[in-house]
């Protein structure tokens, strides 16, 4: 993708721009019209369905939510107020007309940056409601198409039927992203060759055999040993597909049962996080091995981040009001929550038993980022991304330019997250 400068640079610059028009304050609040709102809710519509249950990984069968204490001030996390609590008045002041039409953005010029956007959601006065609708249609745009389907089961199937005939009693399974259909058009394929009688290291030297002998198929394997879970890493060389294997690992599958769970309990999800995960990817922050935020990591502190919101609403008596909540404040929420407000230094996340922030164990106190895997309780899935700080300042500087920035009329939001160029978008 073209650049005109370092995309940590312009991240840092960014905040220190501004124009008249739209702003979003850190409530979610945009000074919404009437109109505005109902056109708002026939998009809530449109992925809302009031499930309203909070889902548990292990032991439980209550659906109602686990409310903490408004008193216990060691597990109380301060979050912004939420859309709907009042309207305010536009501060625009009125303009004379050539004024007027020179604060608007160019909308054909606009679509190159943000092509998921439609022209009258870029249209939309409220900077809030046209979030919403920019992550609904970034959502259309960015899922595979049935061809990019066909394409992936097709290198797919290459794959598993080479091992197969090498290793005829393996079992293959498929699991993260690809497995549960949130994965960005250049994501990899993961999938795990299981062989409980043979170790681990050697089903992938045998596995490692089939790449090699089949390199006109094949190109860019590297065989990582050294990562917590070891892992080839290839590319199937007609369709351009990546992947990555492991072996005798079934941890991965047997999160596809509670990742399928948490969709159907937030129907939110799905959009925010491949938000999060384009933002990351774009950042190279993407991948575990590399210090980065994995899909499973990042399912499961989305997972988390709604339950707290619903925690807190059903705490208030309010959770009535959580089909309100638009998707914009979901993704500024998130990026508030673990960029700024997450006490990364002494808490860990545990999603058992409803979820919680707990204390780090002392002695273990230190800058690295702490969530309990959901089938582990000995397993920290979070302290393998050691380039955790990266990620929360990125969500911190990203957070702090959407809440205090003055979109124009026309002018694409979500292009600030997702598309850090600001050129011609380039979904990688």
């Amino acid at each position: 993708m073209n650049q005109t400068r370092p995309t940590a640079a312009r991240d840092a610059s960014d905040n220190e721009r501004g124009r008249r028009g739209g702003e979003i304050s850190s409530d979610g609040r945009s000074g919404k019209q009437p109109e505005q709102k109902q056109a708002g809710k026939r998009r809530y519509d449109e992925y809302k369905d009031g499930v309203e249950e909070i889902i548990h990984f292990k032991n439980e069968d209550s659906n109602t939510p686990t409310a903490r204490s408004k008193d216990d001030p060691s597990h109380r996390t301060k979050r912004p107020k939420v859309s709907g609590e009042g309207e305010r008045e536009s501060r625009d002041a009125p303009q004379d007309p050539a004024s007027a039409q020179a604060n608007y953005v160019d909308l054909e010029r606009e679509l190159l940056q943000a092509p998921w956007s439609k022209k009258q959601t870029l249209r939309i006065k409220s900077p809030m409601i046209r979030l919403h609708n920019e992550i609904i249609e970034f959502y259309e745009y960015i899922r595979p198409s049935p061809a990019e389907e066909a394409s992936r089961e097709r290198a797919f199937a290459r794959i598993r039927d080479l091992i197969l005939e090498k290793i005829p009693d393996a079992e293959i399974h498929l699991f993260g992203s690809y497995a549960t259909k949130l994965y960005l058009p250049k994501g990899d394929i993961d999938f795990v060759v299981v062989k409980q009688d043979l170790v681990d290291k050697t089903v992938m030297n045998r596995v490692a055999k089939v790449l090699f002998k089949n390199e006109e198929l094949f190109e860019g394997i590297q065989l990582i040993r050294g990562a917590k879970v070891p892992i080839i890493k290839f590319v199937d060389k007609e369709t351009q597909v990546q992947f990555d294997i492991s072996f005798n690992k079934m941890d991965g599958v047997h999160h596809l049962v509670e990742v399928d769970r948490a969709m159907a309990a937030y129907p939110e999800m799905k959009y925010v996080i491949m938000v999060i995960k384009l933002l990351l990817r774009q950042r190279d922050l993407h991948e575990t091995f590399k210090g980065g935020i994995g899909s499973f990591l990042l399912f499961c502190m989305t997972l988390h981040f709604l339950r707290e919101v619903r925690k807190d609403y059903f705490i208030q008596g309010r959770q009535d009001q959580l089909k309100y909540v638009t998707l914009g404040e979901y993704v500024i929420r998130f990026m508030e929550y673990y960029g700024i407000q997450f006490d990364i230094n002494n808490k860990s996340i545990i999603l058992t038993g409803g979820g919680d922030v707990v204390d780090k164990p002392r002695g273990t106190r230190d800058s690295s980022f702490s969530l309990i895997s959901p089938q582990d309780t000995h397993h920290d899935i979070g302290s393998s991304s050691f380039r955790i700080k990266d990620v929360f300042s990125l969500f911190k500087n990203r957070f702090n330019f959407i809440v205090n920035y003055n979109f124009r009329p026309g002018e694409s939001i979500l292009k600030y997250i997702v598309n850090p160029s600001l050129q011609s978008f380039i979904p990688y």
